[in-house]
């Protein structure tokens, strides 16, 4: 972004921010093992924002695998299923979630599908949810805070 009265800089967090990344660290701690994820994001650019954001909350905690294509996608799955997957709702090759989630569906994934879309109105997020998505995100609020308590909601990592 370009320069807005000369400061660029993210305002430094609040207390509530610290406080609850800190209980999500605590719980994050306490999981009893590793969680398998996949991304699927054709960008480099969101793919490397998530994946690292994720990697700093959860540590070695978290097996983070990337797909940027279909046929990246049933490789994953065939190496191994994950506990949850985190799509991009919009492809650069004009696939959309539509199309994926049967996809995913298909290679043997029966876990809890995240969403993480650049826009969403109403009726997209309802075409969404008919999909039986486990949750839907807006990329600009899929910070590693918000995930990780998203992904902990999901009491993957519980036995």
């Amino acid at each position: 972004m370009g320069n807005r009265g000369g400061n660029d800089r993210q305002p430094e967090p609040g207390p509530e921010y610290l406080t609850k990344r800190s209980a999500l660290l605590k719980q994050v701690q306490s999981l009893t093992r590793s969680l398998d994820v996949v991304y699927v994001e054709d960008s480099p650019l969101d793919a490397r924002k998530i994946t690292t954001s994720l990697r700093l909350m959860f540590g070695p905690r978290l097996t983070m695998r990337h797909a940027a294509t279909n046929a990246a996608i049933s490789d994953l799955l065939k190496k191994s299923v994950p506990d949850i997957v985190l799509l991009d709702d919009r492809m650069n090759n004009n696939t959309q979630a539509e199309a994926n989630i049967p996809l995913l569906r298909k290679r043997g994934f029966n876990g809890p599908i995240v969403i993480l879309s650049g826009v969403l109105s109403p009726s997209r997020t309802a075409t969404l949810r008919r999909l039986g998505v486990a949750a839907i995100v807006h990329k600009d609020d899929a910070d590693g805070l918000r995930l990780t308590e998203l992904i902990l909601g999901l009491r993957l990592g519980e036995p």
